[in-house]
């Protein structure tokens, strides 16, 4: 987030949990180590793995409306879908205050 003040970060991050649905929670707020104009925030959200597929889609639909330009990393297989992990970066993003933000998405 673009400011280390409490209110302001509250007002950026409003959309983006708005985005991510209910469950959303924030795990962590603090300053950014290597920048200390910026605070960090890392949020959680369970996904329920009943439709392996169906979930993972719905994730990359939402990170479409937070980024258009992510990088992924992918397994080279998806056959075994236990102990898969799959993450996201993006650089630019959607939303307003937000530098970058990540995600990673593991089924154990």
């Amino acid at each position: 987030m673009n400011s280390t003040k409490e209110s302001t970060v509250k007002k950026l991050l409003t959309p983006l949990l708005e985005v991510l649905g209910a469950t959303a929670q924030v795990e962590k707020q603090e300053t950014y180590w290597k920048d200390s104009t910026l605070t960090e925030v890392n949020i959680s959200q369970p996904i329920e793995f009943q439709n392996f597929e169906s979930e993972l889609m719905g994730v990359l639909k939402t990170c479409s409306l937070i980024s258009y330009n992510w990088y992924l990393t992918l397994p080279t297989g998806l056959s075994n879908t236990i102990g898969i992990e799959i993450s996201g970066v993006a650089d630019a993003t959607s939303m307003n205050g937000i530098t970058w933000v990540s995600f990673d998405v593991v089924h154990e």
